[in-house]
């Protein structure tokens, strides 16, 4: 099979990527972690993993009974193993938002999307702090894949896969469990019941433990929440980052979803033809919490609405030409790093989508390279300026994508969205 000089260049600039994130991020970084092999330990040692880590461990039993394997290594080992299976966890989310798309998948379309999700600063902050996100984001579109089948274990195996989606990430699970409803997936959702009751069973069984631990710890933290003082929630932005008293980011907070509640009432017709993206994106709006690899799940759901190919109108092209501009300004301490990531997305735009002009290309790379040296020169690592601006980079790009995505016109469906045919099949 002849491969064309535009795929090699394609292919060898996401292995550039991929050998970068190998030579910085796997050893160093993965401090949340730490986190669940300490509730994977406790439940090796038959102790509850919220009291033993002071409710730092805050997921489900499911993620310390899985990285159990892991506390009988060194850290770095269990670090390098983690960190590759994070790593790997590209591929298939690639493969499945091709599929999800509904065409017959194409080469140069793989290898920019699979450029487009490594050099997000929300696939870096996953891999880099060992969190799980990427990994529930393939199983959440694995689920939404199999739902699309007739089929009974399809069915079954769809509830399957969100279950950890549901545990550790309650807050993500929202949007999959909300297309399931809206898609009149009946029986998925009653495969989801009795599964998730079937855990919490054996949890006590074999560990002692039930849901209403996790729930306690979960309560603990939306205390926090509530005050303002969590860093990741959509009130504590607001307030490090422009220093506002907690009863005026609140207020803020409310006026926010206001905001979000008048957009999905402004577009609900594009939605009801965008579902799928919708509710990928719709939890990086929706919920107090606001990680930023969190926000992965939202750039799931804008690439399968958007088309580059197309000729967009000028305010979505700014909008796309923005987005595009924050996803990758997080560059560590490696202010090179940051560049090379601008440069390589927008050789990788214009490799994979000749119609776009050079003069977008340039403008969304060039703004992109400034946007990371401000981020990079502007505010610090030590006194954790950076992370906060980063944090409301986080807020911006959610809110951004939620934008694009629900005002996309139903009467000009993306050819990287699901077909009509199949958001309203039969269940």
């Amino acid at each position: 099979m002849k491969v064309s000089l535009r795929n090699l260049l394609l292919f060898g600039i996401s292995g550039a990527i991929g050998t970068a994130y190998i030579a910085a991020y796997l050893l160093p970084h993965q401090e949340d972690l730490l986190i669940y092999l300490n509730g994977s330990q406790a439940l090796r040692e038959s102790r509850n993993p919220y009291t033993a880590t002071s409710n730092q461990y805050i997921y489900g039993p499911f993620l310390a009974i899985l990285l159990s394997p892991l506390t009988n290594l060194d850290i770095n080992q269990g670090k390098i193993i983690w960190g590759t299976l994070n790593l790997a966890s590209i591929i298939p989310i690639t493969f499945l938002l091709m599929k999800l798309k509904n065409k017959t998948p194409e080469l140069r379309i793989f290898f920019v999307i699979l450029i487009l999700i490594l050099a997000s600063f929300s696939f870096r902050n996953n891999l880099g702090q060992g969190q799980a996100v990427a990994w529930l984001l393939a199983l959440a579109l694995l689920s939404l894949y199999l739902s699309f089948s007739t089929g009974n274990l399809s069915k079954i195996l769809a509830a399957l896969a969100i279950l950890p989606v549901i545990e550790i990430k309650p807050y993500l699970a929202i949007g999959m469990v909300a297309f399931f409803i809206l898609n009149n997936n009946k029986r998925i959702i009653l495969y989801i019941a009795v599964a998730t009751f079937s855990l919490n069973v054996l949890y006590f069984l074999f560990y002692k433990i039930t849901y209403l631990d996790w729930l306690r710890a979960l309560e603990i933290r939306s205390k926090s929440v509530t005050s303002g003082s969590d860093q990741s929630s959509i009130a504590a932005i607001l307030s490090v980052n422009f220093q506002l008293e907690p009863p005026i980011s609140l207020l803020l907070v409310g006026v926010y979803y206001l905001v979000i509640i008048f957009i999905i009432y402004r577009y609900r017709r594009n939605i009801k033809w965008n579902l799928l993206p919708f509710c990928l994106v719709f939890p990086s709006v929706a919920t107090p919490f606001l990680h930023s690899h969190d926000v992965l799940f939202a750039l799931a759901g804008l690439v399968l609405v958007t088309d580059t190919s197309a000729i967009l109108p000028k305010i979505r092209r700014l909008i796309l030409g923005i987005l595009l501009v924050i996803h990758i300004g997080w560059t560590s301490n490696e202010v090179f790093f940051g560049i090379a990531l601008c440069v390589m997305v927008a050789i990788s735009l214009r490799l994979a989508f000749p119609k776009i002009s050079w003069v977008w290309i340039m403008a969304s790379g060039g703004a992109s390279i400034a946007w990371t040296l401000i981020l990079h020169f502007g505010f610090d690592l030590s006194s954790y300026s950076r992370i906060h601006i980063y944090n409301l980079s986080s807020l911006l790009f959610a809110f951004l994508t939620f934008l694009f995505v629900t005002s996309t016109p139903s009467g000009n469906m993306s050819v990287l969205s699901p077909s009509r045919y199949k958001l309203h099949s039969d269940s």
